[in-house]
């Protein structure tokens, strides 16, 4: 009986994944990367990094970059 239960749970929480993965792979068609008629340059900007310390945008240039925003409300 036991085992009858944990397989029923996997199971429910394999297709549960499945679908989920579809809901944001649809979430994330609005995110395509932008023709190179539509792209600019970011505006230059200094933000700390994850220690405190700064770091300039202008060094980054010819690198992918990832900017994480978030915000508490």
């Amino acid at each position: 009986m036991r085992r009858k239960v944990l397989v029923a749970l996997m199971a429910s929480m394999l297709v549960g994944g499945l679908f989920n993965l579809t809901g944001v792979a649809t979430a994330l068609e609005a995110f395509r990367a932008l023709s190179p008629e539509q792209q600019r340059p970011a505006p230059a900007f200094i933000l700390p990094d994850y220690q405190g310390d700064p770091i300039d945008l202008a060094d980054l240039a010819g690198k992918v970059t990832v900017v994480r925003f978030w915000a508490t409300w």
